[in-house]
């Protein structure tokens, strides 16, 4: 039988600033959309995809996200939740490498942010990863403003460029960076020495080329960064509920 896509690490460290106020109160990850945590939209939809090992790296208002992870532990069954705690901020690449320390020797996991909402067939994202012995799956999705996003170009599911956060001006590609990635153990070996960089600045973008980077489309990708899309969010999802 086919080996499947079993484990996951959530980034869920981030101070949240563009969504103050409310992230004075709360971590950003457990900010509700239609009365539900950011952090929840992810597990749910990890679990819908098979994933049964979590790995939740944590640092801004650390105790209240382990209070809400061990709620979850406590009447499930499902799923194995953990968490890992950052003693600072450690960028995108330095909590991957930091919640790898725990989560010991494994082939491949899958990575998402936790202030975004998405769908995504990760297991059909896996098998494409490992046909192609992929060093990192990234999942792409197109929006109509790139601005503070990671942009990429592809000739068919390959990357052929990967740029954090460019002038928006000076795109001429609307294909973005997800935040949801597939990564070989393999990607250990390009971490820098550095605790705390960021995978997509500091890995991919420098290593387009030298490296297997493969793109997969995501089917929803909702960003909650400001509380301008944390309005449209619930606008959105209120639509689809009807």
């Amino acid at each position: 039988m086919a080996k499947t896509l079993d484990t996951a690490i959530l980034l869920a460290g981030g101070e949240g600033t563009r969504l103050r106020p409310l992230t004075y109160e709360i971590p950003k990850s457990l900010v509700k959309v239609n009365g539900k945590p950011l952090l929840q939209y992810a597990i749910d939809e990890l679990e819908r995809n098979g994933i049964r090992h979590m790995m939740v790296s944590i640092g801004y208002m650390a105790d209240k996200i382990v209070d809400y992870i061990k709620s979850l532990s406590s009447n499930n069954s499902r799923f194995k939740i953990d968490y890992v705690i950052e003693s600072k901020p450690l960028g995108t690449g330095g909590a991957i490498k930091f919640a790898l320390s725990a989560l010991g020797d494994i082939e491949d996991f899958a990575v998402v942010n936790t202030d975004t909402i998405f769908d995504a067939d990760l297991q059909a994202m896996y098998r494409m990863h490992v046909s192609k012995r992929a060093v990192a799956t990234i999942g792409i999705t197109n929006v109509d403003n790139v601005a503070g996003f990671g942009v990429v170009n592809t000739e068919g599911s390959t990357i052929k460029s990967f740029v954090e956060k460019p002038d928006p001006s000076k795109c001429d590609s609307h294909t973005i960076n997800a935040g949801i990635y597939i990564l070989n153990k393999r990607i250990k070996e390009m971490f820098p020495k550095s605790d705390s960089f960021s995978i997509e600045r500091d890995l991919y973008q420098p290593n387009v080329g030298n490296i297997m980077l493969l793109a997969y489309p995501i089917k929803k990708f909702i960003t909650v960064n400001t509380l301008e899309q944390l309005n449209s969010a619930e606008k959105i999802l209120s639509e689809e509920s009807h």
